[in-house]
């Protein structure tokens, strides 16, 4: 069954999506391809988080922890490249 957070959870992404995606047209190539997988991994979290409610639930069950999952290691991955990079903030 669908819990009222979770539709909450996938309208504020469904809103902040766009914001998202035309913000990253300053960056290079290969930093928007990142950014777009990351967020598209999370909005297909989001959709099977509630579609596993109505049908195929070990199926939504399993793409959205996987989902889940790839979005993590996917801000990890990102993390360290930052931190690897160096910038003004950091001495």
């Amino acid at each position: 069954m669908t819990q009222p957070n979770e539709v909450v959870d996938l309208a504020v992404a469904l809103f902040v999506t766009p914001i998202i995606l035309s913000g990253i047209r300053v960056f290079e190539p290969r930093v928007r391809a990142f950014v777009v997988a990351f967020v598209l991994s999370l909005l297909v979290a989001l959709v099977s988080t509630i579609a596993e409610g109505f049908a195929a639930y070990q199926l939504f069950n399993t793409l959205e922890h996987s989902m889940y999952a790839v979005a993590g290691a996917l801000a990890a991955a990102g993390t360290i490249r930052i931190w690897q990079r160096g910038g003004a903030w950091r001495r």
